[in-house]
């Protein structure tokens, strides 16, 4: 990333940790920027272009039994591996499940369309908060200015990335959702048949985003 350095975690999108408030922050972050005033126009005529009401979809879903500690019927686990995020809590009702995986859909939309203002906007305040930490602890080079606020720097971040890489992501069967407190993982598994899960946080009554991409479970780990 030629603005911001050292902005991406150093886990490569294939860490298993337990914390959803801190968990794959910006694991994949290293993507061209703008920089100055085109990323705050870049950000806003992305925005213009998208629609306002990202499509929400029904997907398949597993059948975990709610209020489990177990991990859920076909959650791929690794013997003798870390399994925490799997066993994260306890499951969710099917109502917080399945709003959680609209929530998921319309903020992969709206990030795959350049609408960053409403992918922030979609996302949890936790997020925003995680993302301007994040800014503010980067450093800079030559005479490059950082982002102001959550859509410009997403837009810095990502602003050139391919689209179509966002498909990888896509729920195509929701299988869990564990929740403790007002944290939870939603495990998934994405149209090639990868696990795959993304920390979420209770927001003003909803499950909303905690950060910036799903991440599939590590290499040599759960499938």
């Amino acid at each position: 990333m030629a603005a911001l350095a050292g902005c991406g975690s150093g886990d490569g999108g294939e860490s298993t940790s337990a914390a959803p408030a801190t968990h794959e922050t910006t694991s994949s972050a290293e993507k061209q920027p703008s920089q100055g005033k085109q990323n705050e126009n870049a950000a806003g005529d992305s925005q213009q272009s998208a629609s306002p009401n990202p499509p929400r979809q029904h997907v398949p879903e597993g059948h975990p039994t709610s209020g489990a500690k177990a991990v859920a019927p076909g959650v791929p686990t690794t013997k003798g591996g870390d399994n925490s995020i799997q066993a994260y809590g306890a499951e969710g009702e099917a109502g917080s499940r399945s709003q959680a995986v609209e929530e998921l859909t319309a903020y992969l939309a709206t990030f795959s369309a350049g609408a960053w203002a409403k992918a922030c906007a979609l996302a949890s305040s936790e997020y925003r908060k995680q993302l301007a930490q994040l800014v503010a602890n980067a450093k800079t080079k030559g005479k490059a200015k950082k982002p102001e606020g959550c859509p410009a720097t997403l837009a810095t971040l990502f602003g050139e990335a391919p689209k179509q890489a966002l498909e990888g992501y896509r729920v195509a069967k929701a299988l869990s959702f564990r929740i403790e407190g007002d944290h939870a993982y939603l495990i998934y598994r994405n149209p090639e048949g990868k696990a795959m899960f993304i920390a979420m946080k209770e927001d003003e009554g909803e499950w909303r985003v905690n950060v910036i991409q799903p991440q599939p479970f590590s290499a040599g780990g759960a499938r």
